[in-house]
């Protein structure tokens, strides 16, 4: 009952500068640690006292300290790894610095032309911001109908969005450069310029560091992903640090695509190859021996496709090698983990559905007193996503009878059509059985935030994926210098 100290260890941050022609470049740090020598407390016990806690030499002047099964569970659900991958005992990659938040909002405001200048003067919640964003919001709608057009959703849900992302604070000690209390998502303004034709194409701009303000479990993962080769002592992705993206959400209503390859991809923009030819399918050395047809999950980007409300990145379902990520014990209970660039935590899966939605992006308790599942996100199409409905509790919800189509969406009581977080049977053509591994699609379904493949109609969206510089992209309302 008594808990004794035997050895202490430091722990060191050695940061490593990568320097361009132009200057420092990058900065990362690699954490060690090592055993203090001069400790001279061995054998020592644990007293709690007033909150503290201290080494006492005598178990008299100790404290008893109990050990209870907790009732939350907050290891990772056999869901997440089918194919039981052992835990890698790999060292952890070094963590890269890439921002400072202090800098990013004293200085937002001034890279942002007058039109939109005043909704992001302060960052975070803001009662004089948010007066501005909505008495700008409300004059978009006015100006598409002039032309024939209209916003894919009412005001009152890009409101919602704005309102609630802002408000997300980092709650946790969990960023390895970050500070508990600090933004989640700094900004979020809306634009509506025009294009060389004179027509108007409303975004709603979202700054984020890309980081959930929870706990993110990243040493529970069994597999992360290597920093280069696999191998013993290949370095794994376990820490989160701070990354700094613009993300525009088109507004407009470009309308829907029916079959996946609708969606063009562009050579000269942003969504150049999607996971299969990404893949080298076909090609030898490449784990994807045949290429397969196209579908709603690997005709998808290879990388970020969305955004959820905490300003967290999201993937497709899919990995690298077109295997489920949730299949190969590559994520935390929040469905997430950190790639090889570094940055906060991109999320593969919702985690919602596996019983531990204490520690995931929304709960039970965002559905008290609703009529519809919680919106928890957006595309980079535009088209919203909404939480999932829970088995046998949400009958009662608008849409609850309207089924999903292909790409996990639907559209129901004139709410426009919207993605849900749900569970998915992979077809047959992602079984697999290779090398004494065998998982069944139709006995492991996977838990979906984004499939892959976009339902809104990207073709017309002006700088899709392509160009989010503030000083060459109109429409996210920069200054232009």
């Amino acid at each position: 009952n008594y808990l004794r100290a035997m050895k202490r260890y430091t722990y060191t941050l050695t940061p490593s500068t990568t320097t361009g022609t132009n200057g420092p470049a990058s900065t990362t740090y690699s954490g060690s640690y090592s055993e203090d020598l001069s400790f001279n407390a061995t054998g020592y016990y644990v007293k709690a006292s007033q909150g503290s806690y201290s080494l006492v030499s005598t178990s008299g002047a100790a404290t008893k300290l109990y050990l209870f099964t907790s009732a939350d569970n907050y290891g990772i659900p056999t869901s997440f790894n089918v194919a039981g991958t052992a835990y890698a005992s790999n060292p952890a990659a070094p963590f890269p610095s890439k921002v400072t938040p202090s800098t990013v909002e004293a200085n937002f405001s001034a890279s942002i032309n007058a039109t939109y200048k005043n909704q992001v003067t302060t960052a975070g919640s803001n009662a004089q911001t948010k007066v501005s964003a909505d008495s700008y919001l409300v004059t978009i709608p006015t100006k598409l109908s002039s032309q024939g057009a209209n916003l894919r959703y009412s005001t009152d849900l890009y409101t919602a969005f704005r309102d609630a992302a802002l408000a997300g604070k980092l709650a946790s000690d969990a960023v390895a450069d970050g500070v508990p209390g600090q933004n989640l998502v700094p900004f979020v303004y809306f634009t509506n310029e025009k294009d060389s034709q004179g027509l108007y194409h409303p975004f709603m701009n979202i700054v984020t560091y890309t980081n959930p303000g929870s706990p993110h479990g990243l040493l529970d993962i069994p597999g992360p992903p290597f920093l280069g080769p696999g191998g013993a002592s290949t370095p794994v992705t376990r820490y989160a640090n701070l990354d700094y993206k613009i993300i525009p959400i088109p507004m407009k209503d470009y309308g829907q695509v029916t079959n996946v390859t609708d969606n063009a991809m562009n050579s000269a923009g942003g969504w150049r190859v999607n996971l299969v030819t990404d893949s080298g399918c076909g090609q030898s050395g490449s784990p994807v021996a045949t290429c397969p047809a196209y579908d709603n999950y690997n005709y998808a980007s290879i990388a970020d496709m969305g955004v959820l409300i905490d300003g967290s990145i999201i993937f497709p379902v899919l990995n690298n090698t077109l295997i489920p990520s949730q299949w190969k014990g590559e994520l935390s209970t929040y469905g997430c983990h950190i790639g090889q660039g570094g940055g906060g935590p991109h999320c593969h899966a919702d985690a919602f559905k596996t019983g531990q939605s204490i520690v995931t992006l929304y709960n039970d308790s965002d559905y008290v007193g609703k009529t519809h599942p919680p919106l928890i996100g957006f595309g980079f199409d535009g088209v919203a996503l909404f939480g999932v409905y829970r088995d046998g509790k949400d009958t009662s919800l608008l849409g609850y009878s309207t089924a999903l189509d292909a790409f996990g969406g639907h559209n129901h009581d004139g709410m426009g059509y919207h993605y849900h977080a749900h569970t998915a049977t992979m077809p047959a053509s992602y079984n697999i059985n290779d090398k004494g591994l065998t998982i069944s699609a139709s006995q492991n379904p996977v838990n979906v935030l984004l499939k892959g493949a976009w339902a809104g109609n990207i073709n017309k969206v002006p700088n899709f994926m392509n160009n989010n510089d503030l000083k060459t992209n109109p429409y996210l309302g920069g200054t232009g210098q």
